[in-house]
């Protein structure tokens, strides 16, 4: 099993932001992005979001409805999902200053 932080999982993370990346700018910052201390850590969090997102959903559903821990676990579940689409902003974000740190 690899480890949380493990450079090829976080390759796996990051290849759809990079190519999304190397098609809209033609700049491939695949090389650039693996020694990215800030990328990575973003990439972190993005990969490990599902399973928190997973871990929420499974406590719902032990839970009998209606009572205000599930509605409680669904706002945290609209939170999750939240954070997702944020991190996945700011990975594009840093793609960009990353690009244009390159190409100066």
């Amino acid at each position: 099993m690899s480890s949380p932080n493990d450079p090829h999982q976080m390759a796996g993370v990051l290849a759809p932001f990079l190519a999304e990346h190397l098609h809209a700018t033609g700049q491939d910052l695949t090389a650039v992005a693996a020694t990215d201390d800030k990328l990575l850590v973003l990439a972190a969090v993005y990969a490990r979001l599902p399973a928190v997102a997973q871990g929420v959903g499974e406590a719902n559903a032990a839970m009998p409805a209606p009572s205000p821990a599930v509605e409680d676990g669904q706002q945290l579940l609209v939170q999750v999902n939240d954070l997702l689409g944020e991190t996945a902003d700011a990975i594009r974000h840093r793609l960009r200053t990353l690009s244009d740190r390159n190409t100066c």
